[in-house]
């Protein structure tokens, strides 16, 4: 996804933080790769989502065991990590309901959190993450929307994402990530989203279902003489 947002828009639209997957094969590189950073990193799952696993790095050498520790769990429960640079500043996400035929960009929520980091301990745990819904008429939520939706009208996605942002004191918006299967749990962002767009969890299952389509199994072998 970062490969991706970085060749679909243009870097005074969207910034993609410097981002590499490791994998068992290339986790030798590890150290080098986060020295290069020259900043705090975060490592996290590739795939996981719920922010499990996820860890705010400052120095690599000093933190070198515990980033391996780290990585021996993440590969027990998924196939690669990702090591991304750190961006100061303030944290929000923007959710999108998705059709066929149109992106529906949900009302922003801003997340603030100790460190600038809101990791699973901070989303989850008694020092949960403050997560508060943005004005719509302010700028950088206008901004965050169509960054959003034009990220969410160039891939093949179905019903809703997520899509997580930081904002620089320089206003620069930076890419995180995508959440392909957001939560949506009581009080969680994605719900404060829905809530303030008018809907709830439950509205949303049926708007999904009342849309949905029956899957047909498509054939793996095309008769290409008899087209």
């Amino acid at each position: 996804m970062s490969a991706f947002v970085s060749s679909l828009l243009p870097a005074e639209r969207i910034r993609v933080p410097k981002t590499t997957l490791i994998t068992p094969r290339n986790v030798d590189q590890l150290i080098n790769i986060a020295r290069s950073l020259d900043r705090p990193f975060v490592v996290k799952p590739n795939s996981l989502g719920s922010s499990l696993f996820a860890q705010l790095f400052d120095d690599p050498i000093s933190s070198d065991e515990e980033i391996h520790t780290l990585l021996r769990k993440i590969f027990t429960y998924d196939t690669a990590a990702v090591i991304q640079e750190f961006i100061s500043g303030d944290e929000y996400t923007c959710g999108c309901l998705i059709s066929s035929s149109e992106v529906i960009p949900l009302p922003i929520v801003k997340l603030e959190a100790d460190n600038e980091f809101c990791g699973r301990d901070q989303k989850y745990s008694k020092n949960v993450a403050k997560k508060s819904v943005v004005n719509r008429n302010d700028e950088i939520s206008e901004r965050i929307q169509n960054i959003a939706t034009s990220i969410a009208s160039s891939i093949d996605l179905y019903n809703m994402a997520r899509f997580d942002f930081r904002v620089s004191d320089e206003d620069e918006i930076w890419f995180l990530e995508c959440n392909y299967i957001p939560g949506t749990a009581k009080n969680g962002s994605f719900e404060k989203m829905l809530n303030s767009y008018g809907m709830t969890v439950v509205d949303l299952i049926s708007r999904i279902t009342s849309n949905s389509k029956t899957f047909k199994k498509p054939s793996h072998y095309i008769m290409y003489e008899r087209i």
